[in-house]
């Protein structure tokens, strides 16, 4: 599978690499590991320096999760402009891998892998490129291995509380399926800190679905059905010995998901697995405790199609994504550090879409069951910002793909 970096061809052998300790400057040159199985190369006035560099191989990161690791050294090559640097390596030594790994580049941050770029590389090629301003230290990644850490989501446990969920009919963007009246939920839950990535859902299920692939194991995973998401709850429950929440037959993108018997309708709640959010769940959980349109407390700018410059900071959309999904993480979390509550993908709830939430009280509300449709919340890459408010909401077929829809899960407590 090919990602969106550029894949090249191997311009030096590795039998006949040697790893002197070079000098790299005006004239450019190649960095060679004390390994022999990688290469860098870099450009010509990239740096203005003579500066003497070694390429050692060591450990794997903390965080990452590999075999192969290379440091720049000894602090680092710091280049004078951006520049495209040419890397090549040995995918020989690479254990578990029989499709694809992942090149990861970044540097270490008081010993934890901080990535700032990521591809799919196919092992049939050996060199990628990217734009960097400062290297330090790549690895090769295997996409089939993958530790605890990294393979399953980062919870964050929400207590019990009451909110206005909806919007104020004064609300800028307010759309008239946004009645707002008084929830209260009796349960505390856990939700996933960010969306459910790409490296995540293929850990538990096999199988990365995604559209965007290119964009890396720590995108969120998207072209999900309602139903693809309900079986990666299940297989989360199932691996931390939890009941079900839902029956599932079938597999894949082909699979078919209900309720649990014992957890159907408004008991969903009761279920001890991990199950998609309530749609009242997901927006107490936005919120965060703010009644604005968006979570920092602020409004949007004017209807759709407008930007809000600010909602630039919370999340990926149509002024500020360039058509694709990104990393999670890189927006601003709201108050209980949650990570893309608005943007960069729409996420499924558990409740079918009803138009009209009314205005009387509710306690731990959930959709009506035989509505066709399932509600989606916090809008997507190639939204307006007016779709990534707090009570924004669209309705859409389960069974359908689109690289725009994702999930988190959520667990009571």
């Amino acid at each position: 599978m090919r990602g969106t970096c550029i894949v090249l061809w191997v311009t030096c052998m590795m039998s006949g690499c040697n790893s002197e300790t070079p000098t790299i400057g005006t004239a450019g040159g190649k960095i060679i590991s004390s390994d022999g199985q990688a290469v860098l190369e870099v450009p010509a006035g990239a740096v203005s320096a003579e500066t003497p560099i070694t390429i050692a191989a060591v450990p794997a990161p903390s965080g990452a999760v590999g075999t192969i690791a290379y440091d720049i050294g000894p602090t680092g090559l710091v280049f004078n402009k951006q520049v495209s640097l040419s890397i090549s390596y040995s995918t020989s030594n690479l254990v578990g891998i029989e499709e694809e790994g992942w090149l990861r580049l970044g540097v270490l941050t008081n010993g934890a892998w901080q990535a700032v770029s990521g591809c799919t590389v196919e092992l049939q090629q050996h060199k990628v490129m990217g734009n960097l301003d400062h290297f330090s230290t790549y690895a090769v990644i295997p996409s089939k291995t993958c530790v605890a850490a990294g393979c399953t989501p980062t919870f964050v446990t929400l207590a019990a509380g009451s909110f206005q969920m909806g919007s104020p009919t004064g609300e800028p963007c307010r759309e008239a399926t946004e009645t707002q009246h008084q929830v209260t939920l009796t349960r505390a839950f856990e939700i996933g800190e960010t969306e459910v990535t790409q490296e995540q859902f293929k850990a538990l299920l096999g199988y990365n679905p995604s559209s965007f692939r290119g964009c890396g194991p720590d995108c969120p995973v998207e072209y999900v059905t309602w139903h693809e998401a309900a079986a990666y709850c299940n297989a989360l429950s199932t691996r931390q010995s939890l009941a079900t929440c839902y029956s599932c037959t079938g597999s894949q993108a082909s699979v078919t998901c209900t309720d649990a018997t014992a957890y159907e309708g408004v008991r969903i709640t009761t279920c001890p697995g991990f199950r998609l959010p309530t749609e009242a769940e997901w927006e107490y959980a936005y919120r965060a405790g703010s009644q604005a349109g968006f979570y920092d407390g602020s409004e949007a700018s004017g209807q759709c199609p407008a930007c809000t410059p600010k909602v630039d900071s919370l999340g990926w959309n149509a002024c500020n994504s360039e058509n694709r999904t990104h990393t999670v993480k890189q927006k601003t979390p709201n108050a209980w550090k949650l990570y893309d509550m608005a943007g960069n993908v729409w996420e499924w709830t558990h409740d079918t879409f009803v138009a009209d939430l009314g205005s009387s009280p509710a306690t731990d509300p959930v959709g009506p069951g035989g509505a066709p449709e399932r509600t989606i919340r916090g809008g997507f890459w190639g939204n307006c910002t007016c779709l990534l408010r707090a009570a924004a909401r669209l309705s859409s077929p389960p069974t359908i793909h689109g690289n725009d829809h994702g999930f988190r899960c959520v667990r009571s407590k």
